[in-house]
């Protein structure tokens, strides 16, 4: 599964340097159209309100919009409740990642078991980082996955944060170390370019999610 990330904040698509919302790049001040083009070329829609994952309000009207288009449609950021996963899933999300929910509040998580979710797991330094990339708690995340698996989980998003929005490609020595009966539940994010799609599959990875590569390969090149 090949996704395109549509990072929401303050109602524009942008992408952020490995996590640091102060200086965001801007691509577009109309998600929709721009949700719209990558949905037409088949791309699968990975959509992230980043102010509500970093608790700074929410873009929840833009994403109700979103999520009448056609196609494949997750969503992310800010989710803390199971509640609000299923709502989203109500409004048309054919799956719905979670992060940090999936650390703090684990009675939450278990409601979710056979709902179509995703867990977010971003790694700082092999560590779990949640709120946004805004907290480090000490567990390894490969330690995370297996702990999910066996509570009955299989699909889990994982995001490099040191390489997310570099653009610096897929990170081989790195990903060749996640265990290889693990790779089919992972789905790859962070700093990927659309040439690694292909090698991400050959390592065995159930999918990735490519952001500011085919942003600035692809889409600063169409003309409205």
């Amino acid at each position: 599964m090949l996704l395109i990330s549509v990072d929401i904040m303050n109602g524009k698509v942008v992408r952020l340097l490995k996590g640091n919302p102060e200086n965001p790049k801007i691509y577009s001040d109309d998600p929709l159209t721009v949700a719209k083009y990558w949905v037409s070329r088949g791309y699968g829609l990975h959509i992230v309100d980043l102010d509500a994952a970093l608790g700074r309000g929410n873009n929840y009207n833009l994403i109700r919009e979103l999520l009448n288009l056609d196609g494949f449609k997750e969503v992310s950021g800010g989710i803390r409740d199971a509640d609000q996963v299923m709502d989203l899933i109500a409004i048309g999300a054919s799956r719905v990642a979670i992060g940090t929910m999936a650390f703090t509040d684990k009675s939450s998580l278990l409601k979710l078991k056979g709902v179509p979710i995703a867990i977010s797991i971003d790694v700082n330094s092999d560590n779990v980082a949640i709120f946004g990339w805004q907290r480090n708690i000490r567990v390894n995340f490969l330690h995370a996955i297996n702990d999910f698996i066996s509570n009955g989980f299989d699909k889990f998003e994982i995001t490099f944060i040191d390489r997310d929005g570099t653009r610096q490609g897929l990170n081989k020595w790195k990903v060749g170390l996640i265990p290889e009966l693990l790779r089919k539940y992972i789905i790859l994010s962070g700093g990927l370019r659309l040439e690694d799609v292909e090698t991400v599959y050959k390592m065995g990875f159930a999918g990735c999610i490519v952001g500011s590569d085919a942003y600035e390969r692809i889409f600063k090149n169409v003309l409205w």
